[in-house]
């Protein structure tokens, strides 16, 4: 049985997948209040031997709907406390799971550390565009819609465009996007 902190957990990323996060929280309860509870539920929960991944799951689109406030201090918070997890989760064998998290690293990239995590030149960031370039080639159309918006954002730095131009598939990646109604580059 799940402990009450995780139920609750639980809840409120229910009530935030359907409400509007500017009718919830205010300058008395910042939005940021609700990113730890959320996150709990990426974890493992230590009380049963298995994975609970509609609360994951349901976690990661109430983390997308606080991402995508105005308020820079929640993406800035979920890419600090999230980022590792969130990298995983990228790599889920559960399409949902992968989808919801695509999307939310979409809404991520309004942010400068988000857009950091794939543009500041490392090896690392190298690595995680390659990942999103995979993505963009998922069979799941959501997650490759996902994918090609946080790839179309990113494609305004010039870092990020000289990465994806190197890759041996990763302008024929934005060729499929341009099939689907998605304009990635422009070389």
């Amino acid at each position: 049985m799940p402990s009450p902190s995780r139920t609750a957990a639980h809840a409120l990323a229910r009530i935030l997948i359907s409400v509007n996060p500017s009718h919830v929280f205010s300058n008395a309860l910042p939005v940021t209040s609700a990113i730890r509870p959320l996150l709990s539920l990426l974890e493992d929960d230590p009380s049963t031997d298995r994975r609970d991944l509609l609360a994951t799951f349901e976690s990661l689109l109430a983390l997308t709907n606080l991402a995508s406030t105005e308020d820079d201090t929640a993406r800035d918070a979920i890419i600090r406390l999230a980022w590792p997890k969130l990298e995983d989760l990228l790599l889920s064998d559960s399409t949902p799971v992968q989808r919801a998290t695509v999307e939310l690293v979409c809404n991520l990239m309004a942010s400068q550390q988000g857009i950091a995590k794939f543009a500041d030149g490392s090896k690392q960031s190298d690595n995680r565009l390659h990942i999103l370039l995979a993505l963009a080639g998922a069979e799941d159309m959501a997650t490759r819609r996902a994918a090609g918006g946080a790839l179309a954002m990113l494609t305004g730095w010039d870092v990020v465009v000289d990465a994806v131009v190197q890759r041996e598939r990763g302008v024929h990646v934005s060729d499929e996007f341009l099939h689907t109604g998605f304009l990635l580059l422009t070389v």
